[in-house]
């Protein structure tokens, strides 16, 4: 999902997809409520000893899980991290993924941007070059953040091509 607050900061989710609509997030919660439907099933037949209590870990995880998305109808991965790009006038500050480190570019570091198809590249003072892969973004998050970023490039008169 995309985020824009009152300073102008772009926050694209790398997780979640630019068409998450309303439809995915109903199929989501009617699975999630199956699943704590069969977890209370299972609780009820242990309880009565029709079974045995092999899988009560198992079960009560995903009951978990299920009365958590029905709860807060959000996407599964979200519940270990999140992987995003934000950007705004001071900074670029990007997390690749969900165990991944998040990583911080300040403006005032960077000399050059080269926008390219699949990632941009960024060359800083020290002569040290940083690329941003768009490689697991879609084309409309891509192109969100192309524009945010040639507007922030513009604004602070940094060389890019």
């Amino acid at each position: 999902m995309e985020k824009q607050n009152d300073s102008d900061e772009l926050r694209i989710s790398l997780l979640m997809p630019e068409t998450y609509n309303p439809l995915n997030k109903k199929s989501k919660i009617i699975m999630s409520a199956v699943i704590a439907l069969m977890l209370v099933i299972y609780i009820y037949l242990y309880i009565i000893g029709k079974s045995q209590g092999l899988f009560v870990g198992f079960w009560s995880v995903y009951g978990i899980i299920g009365l958590y998305q029905i709860y807060t109808g959000k996407n599964f991965l979200t519940l270990f991290g999140d992987a995003y790009l934000k950007l705004n006038q001071e900074y670029i500050k990007y997390k690749k993924g969900i165990l991944k480190k998040e990583q911080v570019f300040l403006w005032k570091d960077i000399k050059k941007v080269s926008l390219k198809a699949g990632y941009f590249l960024q060359e800083t003072y020290k002569k040290e070059q940083i690329k941003i892969s768009f490689n697991n973004m879609e084309y409309a998050k891509v192109q969100k953040v192309k524009s945010a970023l040639e507007k922030i490039l513009k604004e602070k008169n940094i060389e890019y091509n």
